[in-house]
């Protein structure tokens, strides 16, 4: 597990979640938006890995932090990890980086061999682990404890 998983799941469970955000009711798609006053929100989604697997992964997890400017979200960085909390991709304003590659054979279709970037799943990991201390410092789970408050008191 990484630290941006270990505190995504703390801000999760804080907020009731769980059981939607793992997509245990069967939808494809999961997705939660915090907000604080003086902080960039807090936006979490998961939704359900198809295809090939490389790390064995059943979800894959996306953390953003937009900048809002003029009630619009700016999305400059997306952090990209699977349900094990392996980096898998950094998408920013300059462009997406992947943990994984592929090659395929002459004539194929499919990816017949798949390679790690060693380089830029160290540098996804060392941004990741920079974030789960800064949502932690911010105190997020707070903020998503409230939130369920609210969300239980208005019968939802």
């Amino acid at each position: 597990m990484s630290a941006l998983l270990d505190i995504v799941m703390e801000v999760i469970d804080a907020a009731g979640v769980k059981e939607a955000f793992e997509l245990s009711s069967g939808e494809e798609r999961f997705t939660i938006r915090f907000e604080q006053e003086g902080f960039d929100p807090l936006v979490i989604e998961s939704f359900t890995a198809i295809g090939r697997h490389l790390f064995d992964e059943k979800l894959y997890i996306y953390v953003s932090r937009p900048i809002v400017l003029n009630g619009v979200d700016i999305v400059t960085t997306v952090l990209e990890m699977v349900d094990s909390g392996e980096p898998f991709g950094i998408e920013q304003s300059t462009g997406y980086l992947p943990v994984n590659y592929s090659t395929y054979a002459k004539g194929s279709t499919f990816p017949n061999v798949w390679h790690i970037n060693l380089a830029a799943k160290l540098y996804i990991a060392r941004v990741m682990d920079r974030w789960a201390q800064t949502i932690r410092d911010e105190n997020w789970i707070d903020v998503a404890n409230k939130s369920k408050k609210v969300h239980n008191r208005q019968g939802n």
